[in-house]
């Protein structure tokens, strides 16, 4: 394992529903730590 992690900002990637084909979501790729960072941001925890 590489030690990474992916984030839309609200939750992990591969915990996100397909419901479309064309369906876009944003992305947020990194290190484990730098992931957790982002997230925090996105829930206005920072």
């Amino acid at each position: 394992a590489a030690g990474g992690a992916a984030t839309d900002g609200r939750r992990p990637i591969l915990d996100l529903d397909c419901h479309d084909l064309d369906q876009r979501s944003p992305v947020y790729i990194g290190s484990c730590e730098e992931v957790e960072l982002a997230a925090k941001y996105f829930a206005g925890e920072i």
